[in-house]
């Protein structure tokens, strides 16, 4: 059948994809972060908890990655010192960032169209079926 018949059925390729040049490459990463924070009890069944996170990696020229942390646990019927609670709620908001991984950064010094390229043919004719 020829290629546009075989397409009209649903079949054939759809897409053909290769990559060129130097796959080998090498890539070193650092990440490092400081968290400093402080429960301050504001009544004897409320306390505050607060913080900050600051986050740095290298491979990524973001330096602004500052965190804030904070927390309520209130304790239902702890109001006298000696007495102990029977439960707690807590409620807490925080920043978090996700890591960029390695691989991320390995993909995009591979893909930056020196080192290696990618090409890809859309619903490519060159493939003959088999008799």
């Amino acid at each position: 059948m020829p290629a546009g018949q075989i397409r009209a059925l649903g079949g054939g390729a759809t897409q053909f994809t290769i990559n060129a040049g130097n796959p080998a490459l090498s890539a070193n990463q650092f990440d490092a972060s400081v968290f400093a924070g402080d429960d301050w009890r504001v009544r004897p069944n409320v306390t505050l908890s607060y913080g900050l996170r600051y986050e740095v990696q290298t491979n990524v020229s973001d330096r602004h990655d500052f965190a804030p942390r904070l927390a309520v646990a209130w304790a239902p019927g702890g109001r006298a010192r000696g007495s102990a609670p029977k439960s707690v709620i807590r409620v807490g908001f925080g920043m978090f960032y996700d890591r960029f991984s390695l691989a991320n950064t390995l993909t995009a010094l591979r893909f930056d169209g020196i080192v290696q390229q990618q090409y890809v043919l859309a619903n490519p004719d060159f493939f003959r079926p088999c008799r």
